[in-house]
C-alpha cells in the first residue's frame, strides 16, 4: 500500500523509485533462493528414499 501511495504521489522523485524497486528486487531474489533450496531439498529427499526402498 505503501509503495503505491508512494508512487501515485506528485512528490516522488527519481531516487525514490529507484529505491524501491531495488528493495523489491532484492525481496524477489531471496524469495527466489528459498524456492530453489527448497526444491533441492525435495529432490534430495525423493532420492534418498529411492535409495532406500530400491
Amino acid at each position: 500500500m505503501e509503495v503505491v501511495s508512494a508512487a501515485t504521489s506528485p512528490l516522488v522523485t527519481r531516487d525514490m523509485l529507484t529505491t524501491e524497486i531495488a528493495g523489491l528486487r532484492a525481496d524477489m531474489y531471496r524469495a527466489l533462493w528459498i524456492q530453489g533450496a527448497g526444491i533441492v531439498a525435495v529432490v534430495a529427499g525423493i532420492i534418498g528414499m529411492t535409495e532406500v526402498i530400491g
